[in-house]
């Protein structure tokens, strides 16, 4: 419950290897929000870790490329609308507290605690001031 929602992703390695049944190989997964990064360290037998992020770029999936054609016509998402009627009560001077209020009443789908509201709020509120 409260996990982050994310389509597969493809998490290439710099350099591939061989594995032979009886091998072990270690995986370590990390994903940063604040910063939208994700690294994975993988490591066979034992063996120096190969560190991987996805610091100099985006985690896309098929979908996501689709979405960045030139020609592509974006239609909001449910989340997508909440943002925008965040922000847009924040450009007109609400409050932390009242825009959370009004995000979950709006979309209560979406944020169904109100722990889910005020994470989404906080880090917008944070992100988006000055």
């Amino acid at each position: 419950p409260g996990g982050v929602q994310r389509s597969p992703v493809f998490l290439p390695f710099e350099r591939p290897f061989r594995v032979r049944r009886g091998d072990r190989v270690a995986v370590a997964l990390r994903y940063h929000p604040s910063r939208d990064l994700l690294t994975w360290t993988v490591a066979r037998g034992g063996g120096a870790p190969a560190v991987h992020s996805t610091f100099l770029g985006r985690l896309l999936a098929p979908e996501d490329l689709r979405r960045l054609r030139p020609d592509h016509r974006p239609r909001l998402s449910a989340r997508g609308k909440a943002l925008a009627r965040a922000l847009d009560l924040f450009r007109r001077g609400r409050t932390v507290a009242s825009v959370r209020a009004d995000i979950r009443r709006r979309f209560p789908r979406l944020f169904p605690s109100e722990g889910r509201a005020e994470a989404f709020v906080g880090a917008l509120a944070a992100e988006a001031a000055l």
